[in-house]
């Protein structure tokens, strides 16, 4: 739960639709053609299931051979997590 709700947000609000829509948040001029977007799509689908720190089953059994990915990338990521939701030590003043 410590890395899934906070991760969740981030991918499920900012990063997935960003890559999903990318002419919607500037990121390119046209709407990608349909190859790109599947493309978008199973990349944003992969993310989204590191973010949930969940694997592919059944219901997505074209999608398992991401499965190694998640795994070897989890570490980085809650590694990630932790440091974009840690408020880092106010700088001490000296007088």
């Amino acid at each position: 739960v410590k890395y899934t709700a906070i991760s969740g947000f981030l991918f499920l609000r900012f990063f997935c639709p960003s890559i999903l829509g990318p002419k919607l948040f500037d990121l390119m001029k046209e709407h990608p053609d349909m190859k790109t977007s599947r493309i978008l799509t199973l990349l944003a689908k992969t993310l989204q299931n590191l973010a949930n720190l969940c694997e592919f089953e059944y219901k997505e059994a074209y999608m398992t051979d991401m499965n190694s990915f998640i795994k070897e990338k989890t570490p980085d990521f809650k590694s990630f997590i932790d440091t974009v939701s840690t408020i880092p030590d106010a700088p001490r003043r000296e007088d």
